[in-house]
């Protein structure tokens, strides 16, 4: 990545060359994939000011799916309930009766 961007912070017109730091060009890639260009401290904080909606976001969606997965391994998929049955009733005394329709 320094090759490729000539040694130097990659926003136009920024001249850094020291405390370059990965980052991600579009802010979901963050997600697994490897960082794709290098910024100077100050553009870097600039940049993460502007995106913290989508960080957030972001970090949102990977929570849900990793507790989606993580209930699907642990076989935590609701049971389903075959219901009441609703031909008949019983009584407070305990007793079973067949309802009328």
């Amino acid at each position: 990545m320094l090759a490729r961007q000539g040694g130097c912070c990659v926003v136009w017109g920024c001249t850094e060359t020291h405390g370059l730091i990965e980052e991600h060009s579009v802010v979901f890639a963050w997600t697994g994939a490897r960082a794709d260009q290098l910024m100077c401290v100050a553009h870097h904080k600039e940049k993460t000011k502007r995106d913290i909606k989508a960080i957030a976001k972001t970090r949102r969606i990977l929570y849900k799916k990793t507790q989606f997965d993580k209930r699907k391994k642990a076989g935590g998929t609701r049971i389903k309930s075959r219901g009441f049955d609703k031909t008949r009733s019983k009584k407070m005394d305990g007793s079973v009766t067949r309802k009328e329709r």
